[in-house]
């Protein structure tokens, strides 16, 4: 992106303080890019050590517009979702809530990431119809699940290769980190899911 951004460098900065513990002294826009929806920056911090910090043409259009925050759950998956013996059904671990877009919940339903007994489509027929109707911005819904999964890859990696610890863990843990580039997985439907990705 040889363009800066319209997006405030204070606003950067806060993001790189509240996200990655980054305190910011100076930070500037590079016109140099691999494509045109990646703008890059240099960022030195408050203790000399510099940085190149890219932003996505994702992160920049969800930071331009004013969604409505609601409270999320975090981690709303297979193993946090129980149904009781008369049919009850309780979410748990509500460990980490936070208010976000309601995209961020939503991204789990048909993104490969509710477990493996049901397909993206059959995901989303059961309970689209009891969520109700709402306007769902897709590039949210790309953004939080390639957010996910970068998250995800970064525990695995974590755990296969900085430790030896986990034992049996260790096995579960190159499975998920394996499942993410199965086709018809989590990656390849962000990537369909993604509106401002060029198809080819």
């Amino acid at each position: 992106m040889l363009e800066k951004p319209d997006l405030p460098d204070e606003e950067i900065n806060t993001c790189l303080q509240d996200d990655f513990g980054l305190s910011v002294a100076q930070i500037s826009f590079l016109p140099i890019g691999a494509d045109f929806a990646t703008a890059v920056y240099h960022a030195v911090t408050a203790d000399g050590r510099a940085y190149f910090v890219k932003l996505r043409r994702l992160a920049l259009a969800l930071a331009a517009r004013s969604p409505e925050f609601i409270v999320y759950h975090f981690d709303i998956h297979a193993g946090n979702i129980l149904i009781s013996d008369d049919g009850s059904l309780y979410i748990v671990d509500w460990d980490d809530p936070i208010l976000a877009p309601k995209e961020r919940d939503l991204m789990y339903v048909g993104g490969g990431l509710m477990g493996r007994w049901y397909t993206p489509e059959e995901e989303e027929a059961f309970f689209c119809p009891a969520y109700g109707q709402t306007e769902i911005d897709a590039r949210a819904m790309a953004y939080y699940r390639y957010e996910h999964i970068i998250e995800d890859i970064a525990v695995c990696c974590e755990e296969l290769l900085l430790t030896n610890d986990g034992g049996e863990d260790r096995e579960q843990s190159l499975h998920y980190l394996k499942s993410n580039f199965l086709p018809e997985h989590t990656i390849e439907i962000a990537y369909r899911s993604d509106t401002t990705t060029s198809k080819q």
